[in-house]
């Protein structure tokens, strides 16, 4: 199977700039599953420090240029396995982390049955899966308890470090990065008395 770059992740700052006119009503309707967030990329190489005078964007000081992308974790038509939503190095998979660290499937999230949230099962994977730091037993399977904890920190591998979100919480996260992104009011010249 081939790279499809319409299945590419959206990096985090488009996919802000995407959803930033939806209400948390539309957003939360849209996007009806958690959002995974990847926050490291790895052999991405090392940016090259100089001194002098820089300027910079501030998107690229918030966001930097490599990881932070966002998955919803949903279905693809290239997966053959409808009961879950499949993490792996290989293309079939729902969400591609193609890293040499990453398993060809790595890992697998699947809803509770009854609508009693996420699981998460790490496929026996090589390097394992980590769950708020802690390794996951292979093919146990690891309640997430969004409702209690909408912001739940995961690993694939010890180096592909990813954020789980609700729905709600993705909003409220991505509300402040837009708050950051905005420009500063400007200021007017009115004479003082």
């Amino acid at each position: 199977m081939t790279y499809d770059p319409a299945r590419a992740p959206t990096k985090l700052p488009q996919f802000v700039q995407q959803e930033a006119s939806l209400s948390r009503e539309q957003f939360t309707k849209n996007f009806n599953v958690p959002l995974l967030i990847q926050l490291t990329e790895p052999n991405v190489p090392a940016q090259k420090v100089s001194f002098g005078t820089m300027t910079s964007k501030k998107e690229d000081m918030i966001f930097g240029e490599s990881g932070l992308y966002v998955f919803p974790l949903k279905k693809t038509a290239t997966n053959a396995f409808a009961m879950m939503v499949t993490v792996g190095r290989a293309t079939n998979n729902d969400i591609v982390l193609p890293y040499d660290s990453i398993s060809k499937f790595h890992a697998y999230f699947s809803t509770v049955p009854g609508g009693g949230g996420w699981i998460l099962v790490d496929a026996n994977s090589m390097n394992g899966t980590f769950l708020e730091g802690r390794q996951l037993a292979g093919d146990a399977k690891e309640k997430l308890d969004l409702a209690a904890k909408p912001v739940i920190d995961l690993s694939f591998s010890k180096v592909v470090q990813c954020r789980l979100y609700t729905p709600e919480a993705f909003w409220d996260f991505a509300r402040n990065l837009r708050d950051a992104l905005k420009p500063p009011p400007r200021k007017t010249d009115r004479p003082t008395h």
